[in-house]
């Protein structure tokens, strides 16, 4: 047999099943291999299997057919192999017990069709690895309830429902130019490490319902055409188009709020995007486009917390009072750079602050506002407590005194302050609508 008819050839179960010993065994044409506890089984028909179930031992019903009254019946036949045996040879006691199948770590598909194949959890077995390459499921595909090392479907279609529920995947889980034709369930998966689906098409509606991922997921290449069940995710996401994706679909079903979780992170990424795109093209318009968005992220976390407006509404409010005040007192020219110093230090620590990165919780940030602004601007002015709030509330109109009178900082902080306003409007139209 020439090389080219031995890639070519399509095996079935028939040529390494041993019906005696009840036994896998290797082939002559490499079709069937064993590297240490990696199980390789490449270019096979198991069209007559209807299912492989990978326990403690290799459970396999074989459709069989009866013609013995004359009309062609079909009947299941359940088998069970326990080990993999050398390649055939003329002698049966020559044959060798090479490996226990509950021995066997890893199993991979290459080309091969397949029906149903399951890979049951069961103390006894020691399977850690999958890879399934350019191949065909006709039938159900499950891992249930156990703990895999990694998992790789490469090229492969599945024509019926997939299930992982409740599996444990403790390093990488990576799916490349795979179709799902009839939906599948990571309900209750718990991703260790990373988890990409590149190029991955899901035809039918998806369960990620309570999954766990340790590390970033990517969405990014992947196709849903139907609808996708995030409900109760955890998880970082390695690109802003995953986090749109998940965010959409928690948009279509009206669930606002974990929609605005994922938007938040959309937006992470899109400011991980401009901090690239800023070293790299250094034009205006990126330059605008970065500076506006920083904005928007440190005014309200991008219209996520409407306390933050509210804080930067009388933080940037004692600011300007408080340079107006210095601006009124008779300083020498020393005191008033000096006054003027702290106060824009003031308002450079009130920046640092606020940066969303920092982990500042909002109560150290009304403090720093309430307590330290505050008493810094009685020092100056030398007002009562009353009258500052008085002079706060007066100032924080943005459509108060717009007259000829009005000066250049006066239109700065007149603008400032009804941007910030219209961040709190939006911000908590935004954690409150309903659709």
């Amino acid at each position: 047999m020439t090389k080219k008819e031995k890639v070519n050839k399509v095996f079935r179960f028939e040529e390494i099943y041993n019906e005696q010993e009840h036994s896998l065994e290797l082939d002559t044409y490499n079709a069937l291999t064993l590297e240490g506890k990696k199980l390789t089984f490449q270019n096979f028909d198991f069209s007559d299997i209807a299912e492989l179930i990978f326990r403690d031992n290799l459970e396999i019903t074989r459709i069989k057919e009866d013609s013995s009254d004359g009309d062609s019946r079909f009947y299941e036949m359940p088998t069970t192999i326990e080990k993999i045996t050398s390649k055939a040879v003329p002698n049966e006691s020559d044959s060798q017990q090479l490996c226990l199948i509950s021995e066997i770590e890893e199993i991979v598909f290459k080309n091969c069709i397949l029906n149903a194949l399951k890979i049951n959890k069961d103390k006894n077995s020691k399977i850690k690895k999958a890879t399934m390459s350019k191949s065909i499921a006709k039938g159900k595909f499950e891992i249930l309830k156990k703990n895999m090392e990694c998992l790789n479907l490469t090229g492969s279609t599945f024509e019926d429902f997939v299930d992982f529920t409740g599996t444990t995947f403790k390093n990488t889980v990576s799916f490349k130019n795979t179709i799902f034709e009839a939906g599948a369930a990571f309900v209750k998966c718990k991703f260790k490490g990373k988890t990409n689906f590149r190029y991955t098409s899901f035809e039918e509606k998806t369960f990620f319902n309570e999954a766990e991922c340790s590390q970033e997921i990517n969405l990014e290449t992947a196709t849903f055409y139907k609808d996708v069940d995030f409900l109760k995710i955890k998880t970082e996401v390695a690109n802003r188009e995953t986090a749109r994706k998940i965010k959409n679909s928690f948009e279509k079903q009206n669930n606002i709020i974990e929609a605005n979780k994922f938007y938040e992170l959309e937006m992470k990424k899109r400011e991980d995007e401009l901090d690239n795109e800023i070293k790299e093209k250094r034009d205006l318009k990126t330059f605008t486009d970065y500076i506006i968005f920083k904005l928007h992220g440190i005014s309200s976390n991008h219209s996520q917390d409407p306390v933050l407006p509210i804080i930067w509404i009388f933080s940037i409010s004692f600011f300007y009072l408080t340079y107006i005040q210095i601006n009124l007192q008779d300083y020498s020219f020393g005191d008033w750079l000096f006054f003027h110093s702290v106060n824009v230090m003031g308002i450079l620590i009130t920046l640092s602050l606020f940066y969303k990165k920092c982990g500042i919780s909002h109560i150290c940030k009304i403090f720093y506002v309430g307590v330290l602004q505050l008493y810094y601007l009685k020092f100056i002015s030398d007002c009562s407590y009353a009258s500052i709030f008085n002079a706060v509330a007066d100032k924080i109109n943005p459509f108060g005194k717009l007259g000829k009178d009005i000066t250049f900082e006066m239109l700065i902080f007149k603008i400032t302050i009804a941007y910030l306003i219209y961040q709190f409007i939006v911000s908590v139209r935004q954690n409150t609508r309903r659709s």
